[in-house]
Order: structure tokens, then sequence, then C-alpha cells
């Protein structure tokens, strides 16, 4: 045991010292202040003890600019020399080695990266021609800020009794900085996107205040200085709407305050000097001063090189695992115990005594005492194995659960917990991405065991809101439930339990000589049930003995032969007698005696010798008279009959040589032929014969003939009578009709100056205008204004109904995909697209190029494998469908022309579209100059 000891402290040990991190890729060890950075906020003119208290006291603090003057020419404003100076930033070299060769560690950078970009403006404007800018040098941000009375500077002012009493910047609720709006809204935009990744990747906020850094030396041949940050307290940010655009306040999360114990950490093993504590009553300026003397009377090489800056810098910093670090420290342990010693740590690193079970574990019957007593409840669903789990853990095993995604881990876990609570045990659940503790915390939520989690992790994690939980906690009180009425609800689910329990195990039982279970029985039944249908109300008539249906496996199989050979027989039989029913099936004696069969066989021998000689006497006559007749007993019955209807003929009234020629096919065509005409000519006779006065009839007939010829010019000779009368009396109601608004057009024309006997072009103007009124909708015509239908705003509103068309559906689309609103303006799409097209096979070096990949990330609403190019692309598409809608809704002339129809992007232009078509085409109907025409037009 003593050996395990050992060997489990000095494991720890060896894994305590990976946690930390003192190199200089640690930002704890070595900051970057980079203005170009957007992980950090520099401040400026700000008393630091007086900006710790704000926040101590729970205060809100608001990031302020400095105020905007805006010297950049409005020829540089455009789309395409904002897209030229994009792209130039990322492809010309003189300007991206003056960018690197800046130290953005020393005061003034930000003006000295301001007048780089201003000269590669100047250049791009001469290599678009445009004429050279002579207005007055731009300010840098170091000069608005002296000029608004500001000190520019990062050191922080010193607490003189002159600073104290100054104006009022010192004591407002204002944290100044150095940068002007558009620039201090993009790093706190990419500052606060980061925050929130991490806590919701993590569950952990990397908000912190540093207060002053220590600027150091490695080592006597080190030249470049490392800068570290001294004091940290940790922050929360809010982004605000307002109407001049975005505002991020930010307060302190109540944690208290850490000093850099990786610096520490660093300073102790290096030069043996550690970084002082800081108590309840020190300050920043207090802890700084403390620093500083510290730095003064330790022996370290470049003493005279390291100084106390007093920088206050809010950014991301991480250093969760130095707590841990710290907390895997033996001497922090409580009494004798350290971590090495507890029975868990030795078990993971030295194993236990204990058998493995192996890879797999078996699954338990969950309906045995033992089982239930180990887990006596469940709060969400689980299989057999997840069931199986459980009691292995309640059992007290170690044990690792695998499975993809989907396959109820957190179900588990939380089986475990609320187990694990129902004995009385406490649960430390932890995990590396925070969905899965809240996944389990909803779960445990839901079946009302809220009150039982701590939650510590997230912005949970806040010792106020710890304490608070703690003290809600304390305030629950257990109430007493009657114990009779639950414990006779128990015996009820007891009882009901033993019943399933009795049921299923009846149904799992084995009967029958097949042994086959009652389970297995009542499935076949209903499979066979599902595919015999109607078969099963048959069968239910027969009743089979007990004796005989108790069969074995073999047994069963015979009779099953012996069906098919039987249905076989019945197929075959079918299939002979056409009808299904078998010639013999008339035979009802089934035990002839061997005579009997001897006789029959001698009977069907005499008749088929009879069916033989009378199957050729009809291939003889059939011959002889070239018939073809049929020789089943019907068609000779009906042949039969034919001939003895022939014999009843008398003989002498027949042409015995017609009779004689009929033996040719032409000559019987014939004969009908003739048969035929003598049936119309007796017709025709019988007709003419009872026509009494033919002269009525000529006449009669040459009047329709008349009207017949009248018919066919009216196109009406197809009609019958009864159509035509039909169609008259339509014309007559027609003209009707016609009279009417023929009347009614006069009467409307005498108002417009028009006389019944002026032409009728007139009229039919008039007439036209009901259409013309009916050819667009009403409500259309509600929208109808002077701008409207002016004929010189037919371009505008086409031209903002195709854009309209063709945006509104990319916007729609896009915005299902991504969330627009992250995005910003145009011109900052399209700069983030350019570096995504200028990035090379180092792409991921460059900052530009990971913000804009960082942003499409974010702002994308769904997982998607990220392919450069398809995201500039994407990019550049969103860029000009907002440009364009801004277009839109910031055309006055457009706006003027709708009226207060106007909407924006979301305005019905093509209804107005329409209107003004409408009005075009009333126009080109009415052109003429006179008097009525205006009149009828307007």
């Amino acid at each position: 045991m003593e050996k395990n000891k050992d060997f489990v402290k000095e494991c720890v040990e060896k894994y305590r010292s990976r946690l930390l991190d003192t190199s200089k890729r640690n930002s704890l060890i070595s900051f970057n202040h980079s203005e170009r950075s957007r992980q950090h906020v520099r401040v400026i003119d700000e008393l630091p003890d007086f900006l710790y208290g704000e926040f101590l006291d729970g205060k809100t603090l608001t990031f302020l600019p400095l105020p905007e003057e805006d010297q950049i020419p409005p020829d540089e404003k455009t789309p395409t020399f904002r897209r030229r100076l994009e792209q130039a930033k990322l492809t010309d070299e003189d300007y991206i080695e003056a960018i690197d060769d800046i130290n953005e560690d020393e005061e003034g950078a930000l003006d000295k990266i301001k007048q780089i970009e201003r000269d590669l403006r100047n250049k791009i404007r001469e290599e678009l021609g445009l004429p050279v800018w002579k207005e007055q040098k731009s300010l840098t941000n170091a000069e608005v800020a002296k000029k608004h009375n500001l000190n520019p500077s990062y050191e922080m002012p010193d607490p003189t009794p002159e600073n104290q009493e100054d104006a009022e910047r010192h004591v407002d609720k204002f944290i100044q900085t150095l940068l002007k709006p558009e620039e201090m809204s993009r790093k706190l935009s990419g500052l606060n996107s980061c925050v929130r990744g991490d806590i919701e990747e993590s569950g952990v906020n990397t908000l912190y205040a540093a207060f002053g850094f220590l600027q150091w030396h490695e080592s006597e041949n080190s030249d470049k200085p490392c800068v570290s940050p001294l004091l940290l307290l940790q922050l929360e940010i809010e982004k605000k709407q307002s109407k001049e655009g975005y505002t991020y306040r930010i307060q302190a999360t109540g944690e208290e305050p850490e000093i850099n114990l990786s610096l520490s950490e660093r300073l102790r093993a290096d030069f043996g000097v550690e970084l002082p504590d800081f108590t309840g009553e020190d300050g920043p300026e207090t802890y700084m001063n403390k620093v500083a003397e510290l730095i003064k009377e330790a022996k370290i090489p470049k003493k005279e090189k390291w100084k106390v800056r007093r920088f206050i810098t809010i950014g991301r910093f991480r250093f969760a695992r130095l707590v841990m670090f710290h907390d895997l420290n033996a001497k922090k342990w409580p009494g004798d115990t350290e971590v090495s010693t507890n029975e868990i740590v030795q078990s993971l690193f030295a194993g236990s005594e204990s058998e493995s079970s192996g890879d797999h574990a078996d699954d338990y019957d969950i309906d045995t005492p033992e089982v239930e007593e180990a887990v006596p409840l469940l709060i969400t669903s689980a299989d057999a194995s997840q069931h199986s789990a459980l009691v292995d853990v309640m059992k007290g095993a170690n044990l690792a659960i695998k499975g993809p995604p989907g396959t109820g881990k957190s179900q588990t876990i939380t089986n475990i917990i609320a187990n694990a609570l129902a004995k009385g045990k406490t649960v430390l659940f932890l995990a590396e991405k925070m969905a899965a503790l809240n996944v389990v915390h909803e779960r445990l939520s839901n079946a009302s065991l809220g009150p039982y989690c701590l939650e510590l992790h997230s912005t949970k994690a806040k010792k106020t809101e710890v304490l608070k939980s703690i003290e809600e906690r304390l305030k629950l009180r257990s109430s007493k439930g009657n114990g009779g009425y639950l414990a006779s609800k128990l015996q009820e689910f007891k009882r009901h339990k033993d019943h399933i329990t009795e049921y299923i195990d009846v149904l799992n039982a084995k009967f029958g000589r097949q042994n086959k279970t009652i389970h297995d029985y009542l499935w076949a039944a209903q499979l066979r049930k599902d595919r015999m249908g109607d078969l099963l109300s048959a069968l239910s008539k027969t009743k089979i003995p007990f004796e005989q249906a108790d069969l074995t496996g073999s047994e069963l199989t015979a009779h099953t032969d012996e069906l098919r050979t039987i249905v076989s027989l019945k197929q075959d039989v079918d299939k002979e007698s056409g009808k299904g029913q078998h010639p013999w099936g008339f035979i009802g004696n089934f035990s002839l005696n061997p005579f009997q069969q001897d006789e029959l066989k001698q009977l069907l021998v005499h008749w088929t010798e009879q069916l033989e000689k009378m199957r050729g006497i009809l291939k003889e006559f059939s011959g002889q008279y070239d018939l073809n007749i049929e020789t089943n007993a019907a068609k000779l019955e009906a042949f039969l009959n034919d001939t003895e209807t022939l014999a009843h003929w008398a003989i002498d009234d027949l042409d015995q040589k017609l009779i004689a020629d009929l033996g040719g096919v032409k000559k019987a065509e014939a004969l009908a032929t003739f048969v035929d005409d003598v049936h119309t000519y007796r017709t025709a006779q019988d007709d003419i014969a009872t026509l009494k006065d033919v002269s009525t009839a000529i006449l009669k007939i040459q009047e329709i003939e008349k009207h017949t010829v009248s018919a066919e010019e009216l196109d009406a000779d197809t009609l019958s009578a009864l159509e035509i009368r039909a169609a008259v009396q339509a014309l007559e109601e027609e003209l009707k009709i016609w009279e009417k608004s023929l009347k009614t057009l006069l009467g409307i024309g005498e108002r417009f100056g028009v006389s019944k006997n002026e032409d009728l072009d007139k009229i039919y103007a008039l007439a036209e205008v009901p259409d013309y009124i009916a050819s667009v909708p009403r409500d259309y015509l509600l929208f109808r204004t002077r701008d409207v239908i002016d004929e010189a705003n037919a371009g505008r509103l086409k031209t903002a109904a195709d854009t309209q068309g063709r945006i509104r559906g990319l916007i729609e689309e896009q915005e299902m995909k991504f969330d627009l609103s992250m995005m910003g303006q145009p011109h900052e799409i399209r700069m983030h697209a350019a570096a995504m097209d200028n990035a090379g096979f180092f792409a991921f070096l460059d900052t530009s190029y990971r913000q804009a990949k960082k942003l499409y990330t974010l702002s994308s609403k769904y997982k998607r494998k990220f392919d450069a190019s398809k995201a500039s692309e994407t990019l550049r598409e969103i860029a000009n469908a907002k440009e364009e809608r801004q277009k839109i809704e910031q055309d006055t002339q457009l706006q003027a022309v709708c009226g207060s129809s106007f909407n924006g992007i979301d305005t019905d232009f093509v209804k107005l579209q329409k209107i003004n078509e409408w009005a075009a085409s009333v126009r080109k109907r009415y052109t003429a100059g006179d008097e009525f025409t205006r009149s009828v037009r307007q």
C-alpha cells in the first residue's frame, strides 16, 4: 500500500506539472498588446483605484470611444475605393512590411498605423486616377484625444490630488479608450464573440481586467522584454442596441481578484522571487507599489530595465489550469490527507484489486429483487444495457460507458445521479463541454431534482450565485408526507408489478411437444391470421381433437407435405375441367368392388369408341358442306336445332339451282346484297304510296332548299331546327341588351358633349372605359397617385421591382443559413471575403483570415465543412444583397415616387409598376388632343 502511495504521488506531481505553462506562449507570461487584435481593449486616462472600486461596488461601466472626426474624403467612401483598399491591405508589400515593423507595445503605435494607412490610401488614389487630396492632415487618435483634453498615454495617471480633483472624466460611468467609434466597435465585437464562444463551449468566462503589468527580461542577454499582467479581476460584457449603434457595457462578476500565478511561478523558478499576495485591503495602486518594491530589493539581472507599467487592459485571459495546479498542491489539503491517498485516485493510477469484467459487461435480469434493491428507480427511460450499467455503478464498480451520440449516455448519467441521491450519496459531475453539463442538469430539473443540484460552471459559478444557491437550499424544508398513503401506493405498485412479472413468465414458458414458448405460439397465430385473411373463418369451423393437434415438429411437417400434395392434385383437376368441376364430379359411389371396376372400364372403352366414330362423321359432313362445326356438346346441340328448322321449310318454294350455287362464298355475299336492295325498294314503294299531294310536297321541297341555302350562308346548315330557333332567341335577347347599353352610353356621352348623330368612335371609346378599369384589381387603384402613374417613373419602379425580386429571395435564403446581424456592414463583409481570397498555405498565421473564418463560422446556423473559396463567394453575395437593400431603403427619389406606399425592401413595387403600366396603356389608347379624349382619359 505504501509503495502504491509513493507511485501515485509521483504520478500526480508529474501530471500536475503539465498543467503549468510558464513559457512565452502563455499570454500571462508574455502579453502582446496588438492594436489590430480583437481580443483586448486598452484603457487611457482612468484612475486605477477608482475604476477598481466601481467594479467592486457592482457598477456597470460603458466603453467610450474618441469623438468622431471624419476627415476621409467622399471619393474614398465609394464601393470601388473600399474594395481596392481591402485588397491592398492584404497584398501591398510596402504596407504589410511597414505594419509588421511597428512595435505595438509602444505608445503612438495606433497613430503610426493610421499614417501608414493614409499613405496606402494616397497610393490607391493615384492608381485610380483620383486627384491629390490636399485637405489638412488627418488628426491622429492621440491628437484627437489631446484636442478633447484627454491623456492619450496608456500609462494611467498617478493618483495625485490634481488628477483626483480633475475633470469629471475620471469619476464618470465610462471607460475611456484611444479608439474611434468604428475601431472600438470592431474590437469589442470580436472580444464579445470570443468570450461568448468560450462560455458556450467550455463554460469558462475568460474576460478579465488586468490592472498593472510587469515589464521584465528573461536573462541578461535578452533584449526584448516580456510584459505580464499583475492583478486580474473577472468581468462580464453585455452588448446593447442603441440609436447610435451597439454599446458595450461591463461589470464585475463578484469573483475575488487574483494575482498572476503563472508569472509568480515563473519568477520563483527563474529568479527565486514570488509576487506578493493581494489582500482585501489592497487596491491596484497599493499592489503595483508592492511589486515595484519587490523588484527594487530583488537580486535579478538587468534589474534597472524591469519596471511596473501602469496599464489597464480589458481582454481575454485563460488560466483555468493554473487554478487546478494549485488545488493539487498537497500542502493545501486538510489535515494529513493529500490527493495521492485518495482511494479513487489510487485506483486510477495503480489499479484496483478487484477483477475486471472485461471490455463488455453482461446484462442483468432487472426484475430480480437484488437488482431492484440496487437500482430502486428510473427518472428517464433505460434499456437493458443501460439498466445493467446502473446496477454496476450502484454496486461500486468502476467502469467506462462508451457509445456514439444519441445512444442514451446522458440519460444513463442522469439515472446514476438520481439513484445516488436516493441512497443519500453526493455526486460530482464533470464534463469538458458545457453542453453535456446543461443536458444532464436539464433532465434532473425536469424530474424535480433541480434544488439538489449545485451548479459550479459557467455564469452560475460566480461567488454571489453560488452563495445564493446554497442559501436557498438551506431554506428548504422537507415536508413529511402521509407515510400510510405512500406505503399503500407502494404495495399496490408491487402487486401490479408481480402480476406483470407472472404474466411475462407464463408467456416465456415452454408448451407442447414442439418445445416452443406461449409467446411463439401467439405470434405464430397472429402471423397466420395476417397471411390467411378470410381463410381463418373457414378453418374455425373445423374441429381438430386435442390429441391430434398436439404434434411434434416432424409430424407437423409430414402433414404439411400431404396437404401440399392434395392442393397440387386439386389444381390439376381444375385445369382439366376448365370450370373448377371435374366431368366425373357427379359420381358419388367411391367404394366399387373389383367386378364393378372392370365393368366401368369396359363401359369407358365403349364410350370412347362411339365418340371417335361420331367425330369422324362430323368431319366428313363438315368437309362436304364447307362448314366449321365445333365438337363440344353445346355447339353440336345448336347445330342440330338449325337443321331441324330447315327441315320444316317447304321444299317446293326454294330454288334448287340457287341452293346448289350457295356453295361459293362470293355468290353468298351477292345474294345478301340483292336481298338488301329488294328490301330498300319495297320500303321506298310503301313510302310513295302514302304520299297524297305531290305538287304541295314539291313546293315545300323548293322552300326547304331556299332556307338551306340561307342556312349555309349563315353557317347554320349543320344545326337542327330546334338549335336554330334557340340561336334566334338568344340573338333577340342580346339585341335588347345592346339597345339598353347603347341608351346608357348615349346618356353618358351627353355629359361629355357627344350627340346621337356624332361618330360612333366616341361611343366605342366610352364603352371601353369599364374594360380598362376592370383590367386591374380594384385595390390597386387605391395606390394610384400622380407620381406613381407618371410615365417618367416607369424605369425607376421597374428597376426597384427587379432588384427586390433578385435580392429578397437571396436574403431570405441566407437568413436561414446565417445570422446576418453578426456580419456587420457590406464593406466589413467584403473585407473578410478579401482576406479569404488572398490567404495562402500559411493562412492560419494570418490574423485577418482567422477573424474572417471565425466570423463566418459563428454566424452560420448549421455546422458545415469550411471551404474558403465558397465562403468568400457567399460573403460577397451577402454583401451585394445588403448593399442593394440599403440603396433601395436610402433612395430618396424612390421614396418620393412611392409616397406613403414606401416600406423599404418590403414595398409592393410590382403592384406600383402594374399601376404605372396600366396608366400608360390608358394614355396610349386615348392619345387624341381633343377635349373629349382628355376628359375620358382624366
